[in-house]
């Protein structure tokens, strides 16, 4: 009984599409989920381009994958795997979005910028809602007449869940309420707008009715509770983006697909441009690490 147990497992393998879900493809996917989070919390103004990189790259996989579904046929686990995929992305970018409305103080030409970026990410939102709406809707027909349909799980961290079973409709009604109401994004960025100027108002106010001494002490409280803040969203966005990659990543490696880690040109031309962006960050952080460092010191001369 055991040696037609191991049988079967070795003959029920998917074949493997690197371009899909390649080291390179998935490494580059966690890397542009991670650039925009440590560049809406550090830099700020400079995490639309992470943003539009990543949205561009998975717009190009959906398009790629429904041309390949309808020409020669896909596994419905590597469209699983890359709504997932569009998930983080799209979630990371939503963050950046958000806390550009409540918390960023850009300057004029990076608030074009992020009109422009709003307007690509819910365009972006419209084709991912469309593309879930179709995978959900047809995974539980496709998905028992493919090979290995009984045994593919979606991960949510490690607990595995059956793709045609409960959260299959859970997602469907998910998705088609997101598609009905596609103007919610919309219309709760503005909102948080609304609010944040609302509330600012009045601490201006406040600063320039106030003494001298208050007003310094009030302004210079602010960095502190900026900085509190930003720690807060932190740990909380950390905790988020840690399970949605780790579902990710447990999902690729707990289905029976082979070639996971194997490498191809596409991989190697996607991970080339994700690089380039991260040695750019990763400059623009020293060069703001060393601007920082200056200012202090020509302070401290000052007060000396």
């Amino acid at each position: 009984m055991s040696n037609n147990t191991t049988i079967d497992e070795q003959i029920c393998m998917i074949q493997g599409d690197s371009d899909i879900i390649g080291p390179g493809v998935r490494l580059s996917n966690y890397l542009q989920v991670m650039l925009i989070f440590v560049k809406i919390l550090v830099l700020e103004e400079n995490f639309i381009e992470s943003a539009e990189n990543g949205l561009i790259t998975i717009i190009c996989l959906f398009i790629a994958a429904i041309i390949q579904s309808n020409i020669n046929g896909i596994h419905e686990v590597y469209l699983m795997i890359l709504s997932q995929f569009g998930w983080s992305l799209y979630m990371a970018s939503m963050g950046g979005i958000y806390y550009a409305g409540t918390h960023g103080n850009f300057k004029p030409e990076h608030k074009k910028k992020l009109k422009k970026f709003s307007i690509v990410m819910n365009l972006t939102g419209i084709l991912y809602i469309c593309y879930n709406i179709w995978f959900w809707a047809n995974i539980r027909f496709s998905l028992p007449q493919q090979i290995c349909g009984d045994k593919i799980k979606i991960y949510f961290f490690f607990i595995p869940l059956d793709p045609t079973g409960w959260i299959r409709d859970f997602y469907l009604i998910l998705f088609c309420i997101g598609l009905s109401g596609i103007g919610l994004s919309v219309i709760l960025i503005s909102f948080c707008n609304i609010i944040y100027f609302i509330l600012r108002k009045p601490n201006r106010n406040i600063e320039h009715n106030l003494p001298r001494e208050d007003s310094v002490s009030l302004s210079s409280s602010i960095p502190i509770l900026n900085c509190c803040s930003k720690c807060c969203i932190c740990i909380f966005a950390l905790l988020i983006f840690g399970v949605l990659i780790g579902s990710i990543e447990i999902t690729v490696q707990k289905n029976p697909i082979m070639g996971i880690w194997e490498w191809s040109f596409g991989q190697i031309l996607v991970m080339v441009i994700t690089s380039v962006d991260l040695l750019n960050t990763v400059i623009s952080i020293i060069n703001l690490c060393v601007k920082f460092y200056k200012e202090t010191i020509e302070e401290s001369k000052s007060v000396h």
